[in-house]
């Protein structure tokens, strides 16, 4: 985990701020923590105020996993890019898939090919809630509430049909 720790930062009320930093090679995690005084408007009170974050990168570097998939949204739909630890793109490796419907508690399984550029297309994705993979890299992706196609509950009266 790195940590990079300025004395001060110098803020502005009607600006944005900025703080440049540089990493180490191999970074796997940033840990970002923000504290100052602020005094209250009402009271007169001065009041410490404190904000962490963490942010997690190159994770395949901390493990035995060469390989690693990404998953890319585009205006055709979505997109897995399989990529080695280098992220070089894996051309032509097969990836098994396991996709969940919203509609059905079985899920559908797959074995795709990328292609020349290590990316599998997989298109809109229409009412599919989770995409998980193993064969490669082991990933799950929760996808299935950004743009639904049908509501997630529909109502009826007892001998109403639904359509």
């Amino acid at each position: 985990m790195f940590a990079f720790s300025p004395h001060a930062i110098a803020v502005a009320d009607a600006a944005e701020s900025v703080v440049t930093f540089t990493v180490p090679e191999r970074l796997v995690g940033v840990r970002f923590a923000l504290s100052g005084i602020v005094r209250r408007a009402v009271t007169g009170t001065d009041e410490t105020l404190e904000a962490t974050a963490e942010h997690w990168a190159n994770e395949v570097c901390r493990g035995t996993q060469v390989e690693q998939a990404f998953l890319r949204r585009t205006d055709k739909g979505y997109r897995i890019e399989l990529r080695g630890r280098n992220g070089e793109p894996l051309a032509d490796r097969a990836v098994g898939l396991e996709f969940s419907h919203r509609a059905f508690r079985r899920t559908v399984r797959k074995t795709l090919q990328t292609n020349a550029n290590g990316i599998l297309e997989l298109g809109p994705l229409t009412d599919i809630r989770r995409i998980a993979g193993s064969d490669h890299a082991d990933f799950v992706w929760d996808i299935g509430e950004e743009s639904p196609s049908w509501p997630a509950a529909l109502t009826a009266a007892e001998g109403e049909s639904l359509e």
